[in-house]
């Protein structure tokens, strides 16, 4: 069974790492920091002063004092969340834990002061104020008194089970055929949807070569995880020059799950040592040159008289662990890049000489400064260049890259690019 919430201490140290970084492609994750860290936040200072702080380590209850407030009654939650206690005298506030039924050492979310308003019963439904997916849940409420109040404590928690079930959206899955290495590469690109549904326990693409149904490759992702940064695979086993056709199923916990299963298809591939293809949404970020975009892979029809999209970077932000131990999981959201020339006059050999600007696809989006040049050659190859440019301040500074690539001629005046991605250089100067 796999949860779709992470504990406080790992959304924490997403948000810190964001902020860190400079990235464009922030991710819904920073959402959750901050609706799940300001009620983390009142829970500490409610708690400030008494003698057994609950935010501080994560957990809704440590010891109960002998001055404790009553224990909150008759708490049930139905199977849609819906929750309902009565209250106890001399509270001014509670507050609803979530746990993971087998690991309850560290809630999974806490929700907002619930506020004493001496109506004796208080209702609502655990989603309008907490966050999880779908599996087996304890639930907690604790009563806590006022500010002011030196003479009551916390109560001791009233707890009930509930079960979270649910369908699933249908999983996203991305191929990147990469000539230069030889390597096909699959990724679930909409993982971050699962966060608060249920991630799959496995999702297989297989490739069949359309001319030969005996050869058969099946790439597998299995165990899918955030956090331990399981949402892709690849493989070196197709044949080249085959057209393979495409299939993905999925599986999930049908506990949980009420359509754990799921099969469909992607559009056919075929195979060369001289063409990559990458479909939309593929993601990739070489954080050894860049924090936030990185160059794109294939662009398909770029015309050498007038210019245009000489590619799309998908939006991504890899996982990272910081030399501090803060933690920035995968996401594929944000805003795409789409890396636009102008032709320019020719220089160093080139048949063709352009600059770039890289605009946000998303109509309104922001764009990035960055600017560069494309340099398009007669044997069949390109160089394209990010210029340096030196910022007030350090994170503000655009190191110089330049990556190498070649070209195939439709021939309509149109070319086809394909980005070698192992010939990336950083010039920090």
């Amino acid at each position: 069974m796999k949860k779709g919430k992470r504990g406080m201490a790992a959304v924490l140290a997403l948000a810190l790492c964001v902020s860190l970084t400079g990235c464009s492609t922030l991710g819904t994750n920073t959402g959750i920091y901050f609706s799940e860290m300001s009620d983390a936040w009142s829970t500490l200072f409610s708690s400030m002063g008494r003698s057994s702080s609950t935010a501080s380590t994560g957990t809704a209850e440590e010891t109960v004092s002998e001055n404790a407030l009553g224990t909150p009654g008759d708490f049930t939650v139905d199977e849609s969340g819906n929750y309902s206690f009565a209250g106890v005298e001399n509270a001014s506030y509670y507050q609803i834990f979530i746990y993971d039924t087998a690991d309850q050492s560290e809630y999974l979310s806490v929700s907002g002061q619930i506020e004493e308003t001496g109506s004796g019963t208080y209702t609502g439904n655990i989603a309008e104020s907490l966050t999880y997916g779908y599996g087996d849940y304890t639930v907690k409420v604790i009563a806590y008194p006022d500010y002011s109040d030196n003479e009551h404590e916390k109560s001791a928690a009233a707890s009930c089970e509930f079960v979270s079930t649910g369908t699933v959206d249908e999983p996203a899955v991305a191929y990147y055929w990469d000539c230069f290495t030889g390597t096909m590469g699959v990724q679930l690109t909409n993982i971050n949807a699962y966060e608060y549904q249920s991630l799959p326990t496995q999702v297989e693409v297989t490739f069949t070569n359309e001319a030969d149904s005996a050869d058969v490759t099946t790439v597998t992702i299995e165990g899918v995880s955030l956090e331990d940064d399981i949402y892709s695979a690849e493989t070196t086993e197709l044949t080249d020059g085959a057209t393979y056709s495409v299939e993905v199923s999925a599986m999930w916990d049908e506990t949980y799950v009420d359509n754990p299963e799921y099969t469909g298809t992607l559009d056919p591939v075929t195979i060369s040592s001289e063409a990559s293809v990458i479909t939309e949404g593929y993601g990739y970020l070489n954080k050894d040159i860049y924090s936030d975009i990185d160059y794109p892979a294939v662009a398909e029809n770029f015309n050498l008289a007038e210019g245009g999209s000489m590619g799309v970077w998908y939006a991504f932000t890899p996982y990272t662990v910081s030399d501090k131990g803060m933690i920035s999981y995968v996401s594929f959201d944000g805003t795409d890049m789409n890396f636009v020339a102008t032709p320019a006059e020719t220089t160093d050999g080139a048949a063709y000489a352009y600059t770039f600007a890289i605009e946000a696809v998303e109509e309104g989006g922001f764009g990035s400064s960055k600017t560069g040049t494309l340099k398009i050659y007669e044997d069949g190859t390109f160089t394209a260049s990010v210029d340096y440019v030196e910022g007030v301040i350090a994170a503000m500074t655009t190191f110089a890259s330049d990556i190498q690539g070649t070209w195939s001629d439709n021939g309509d005046g149109t070319v086809n690019l394909y980005y070698d991605h192992t010939s990336t250089v950083l010039y920090e100067d």
